[in-house]
């Protein structure tokens, strides 16, 4: 009997380590809003974003989909670099000192309501909506932010939370399928992200580097202690 518990432990904890596996492979997004009569307005690019081991690569595509940015995260060294495909030009945006504790906050400085135990099947996921809301908030009444429990990703504990990435793709250790936010004055309107294409696999880490021939921008990136 001792011997069975034993096992079952380690079968257990095996089990647990591989759900807790940070997700690798890409996720593209479609963004659009609504305004009006809920009339549907493609207000912005779609997005690929590809998850490495180390590091994260989002694309932003013009409406005719053409490649015009990445915004590369180098999660060891806690670097954040922005390409621009129309002039062949890079930044570093923001730099975050390793070894300093993150600034533990919600996206945007709104605050936590519940969890909708309601259920969206976005690409095959269930994906639980997180409804957060900050009163009189100037620009937003409330976000929906909809993780798939299944897309595990823990950031480095030296990424401050609150930075881009963070707000924009990750909540509670989770990948965001989608995201709804709904303005706070009228007149009243919706930007939306939801996810087209989910696929898991291999990431070369050559999706991560800096494209031959491009020039560096000197500007003074942000800083975070």
């Amino acid at each position: 009997m001792k011997k069975l518990l034993i096992l079952f432990t380690i079968l257990l904890t095996a089990k647990i380590a591989v759900a807790q596996k940070n997700f690798e492979g890409e996720i593209d997004y479609r963004m659009y809003g609504l305004s009006g009569g809920q009339k549907d307005t493609t207000i912005g690019n779609s997005y690929k974003i590809i998850f490495g081991k180390h590091s994260i690569n989002m694309q932003s595509f013009t409406q005719k989909g053409i490649l015009w940015e990445e915004q590369i995260m180098l999660l060891d060294s806690a670097k954040q670099y922005v390409i621009d495909h129309r002039d062949k030009t890079y930044i570093l945006a923001w730099k975050y000192r390793p070894g300093t504790k993150p600034l533990i906050s919600l996206p945007w400085g709104m605050d936590k309501i519940a969890v909708n135990p309601a259920i969206k099947k976005i690409v095959g996921y269930d994906a639980f909506d997180n409804f957060l809301t900050t009163e009189g908030h100037p620009e937003y009444g409330h976000v929906d932010l909809y993780e798939a429990k299944p897309l595990y990703f823990k950031l480095p504990p030296h990424i401050a939370l609150g930075s881009f990435f963070e707000s924009m793709l990750f909540y509670d250790n989770h990948i965001m399928l989608a995201m709804r936010v709904i303005s706070g004055k009228a007149p009243y309107g919706q930007i939306n992200r939801v996810a087209t294409k989910v696929e898991v696999r291999r990431v070369d880490d050559s999706v991560f580097k800096i494209p031959a021939g491009y020039t560096l921008k000197e500007l003074k990136p942000a800083v975070f202690n």
